[in-house]
């Protein structure tokens, strides 16, 4: 016995993805991409390799480009097969809900 544990599923096979609150994310395998806006968040996608950095300190969307490049192509995907929709959220006010209609 060696201690590892061999991998149920291909790393590259399942790909979750999701959106909440203008926040976006995601993730294949080891590897996750967020994207969170300001003021919270950079306001542009981040890379995170979560077996070496599960406190996602160290963005690797400048080193790491092709599978940055990957990522966002599986959530172009995620997007389209979801019906998915952009919200401007700069235009609402603080301290007030928009209407269903005024979305």
């Amino acid at each position: 016995m060696t201690g590892e544990t061999p991998a149920i599923h291909d790393e590259h096979a399942n790909v979750v993805g999701w959106e909440l609150f203008g926040m976006r994310g995601i993730r294949r395998g080891k590897y996750k991409a967020v994207w969170i806006p300001p003021p919270k968040g950079q306001g542009r996608w981040e890379l995170y390799d979560l077996a070496q950095d599960p406190g996602e300190i160290n963005d690797l969307s400048s080193t790491d480009v092709k599978i940055m490049d990957e990522l966002l192509a599986e959530w172009e995907k995620y997007y389209a097969e979801t019906g998915m929709f952009e919200i401007d959220y700069s235009r609402k006010k603080r301290g007030t809900r928009p209407s269903i209609r005024s979305c």
